[in-house]
């Protein structure tokens, strides 16, 4: 969706002095201003791109709604995935980082997804991926579990009440769920757009939300040709799943 077209005023400005610069200039108060058309058209572009950029930011905050399970400070509202406080059709999109490997009821939220999206809404998933390198990052250095083995319960029971749902953790519950064929035919209400997935090195080797960094910025520009190397190698080398949905 794009933001409306603004009427922007045309705005001359000029650069400012400072009361210091003021007092030791001398004085050309008898003086016929220079005019000078190229800094005018200079100043007004600068104060249309400035306006044009403030009015797009408080569009789109007006646009984003940021939730949590929790109380925090950083964010609009808390919301459950199994009940949304949502009216049906609301939204546009539903963007998940780091959230799908914690619903214990992946079929039961992925509903209610598609109940608050309008037509054709799109949910967009970023979680970890399970590769060779994946198993050693989130087995080996992460606290939470990957649940490779376990059963994945679709749907929650009819009797639980979903804000008493507790604590969940199974990391390669999505590229159980959409890199392979097993969840296939649960998937009939949405058109799958994307499964891509990433070697993001340099985003492990950052150390994630809370881990230390492992490698100074200066590597940056080498560790970003080495996720493309990687990329091209996702069996061996992904740690991030990107994934996107449709609603049909």
């Amino acid at each position: 969706m794009r933001p409306p077209r603004y009427r922007l005023p045309s705005l001359i400005g000029s650069e400012g002095v400072s009361a210091a610069e003021q007092k030791d200039a001398p004085d050309r108060s008898g003086e016929k201003p220079v005019h000078n058309p190229k800094l005018d058209r200079r100043a007004h572009y600068e104060k249309r791109a400035a306006f044009r950029e403030q009015e797009t930011g408080r569009y789109y905050q007006r646009l984003l709604i940021t939730t949590d399970l929790f109380h925090n400070p950083w964010i609009d509202q808390v919301e459950t995935a199994y009940a949304l406080s949502f009216g049906s059709g609301e939204l546009s999109n539903i963007i998940l980082f780091d959230v799908f490997h914690h619903l214990e009821f992946p079929g039961t939220a992925l509903d209610e997804f598609h109940r608050v999206l309008a037509h054709p809404g799109r949910v967009i998933i970023f979680d970890p991926a399970i590769s060779l390198l994946g198993w050693l990052v989130y087995g080996a250095c992460h606290a939470e579990p990957i649940g490779w083995r376990s059963s994945i319960r679709w749907t929650m029971p009819s009797n639980m009440d979903p804000r008493n749902a507790g604590c969940y953790a199974a990391q390669g519950n999505a590229t159980r769920v959409f890199a392979t064929n097993q969840f296939a035919s649960r998937l009939s209400r949405w058109r799958v757009v994307l499964v891509r997935r990433l070697a993001a090195v340099s985003y492990v080797a950052s150390g994630g939300y809370s881990g230390p960094q492992l490698y100074p910025a200066s590597w940056i520009p080498f560790l970003t040709v080495l996720d493309h190397l990687c990329d091209r190698l996702p069996r061996l080398f992904a740690t991030r799943l990107l994934v996107v949905l449709e609603k049909n």
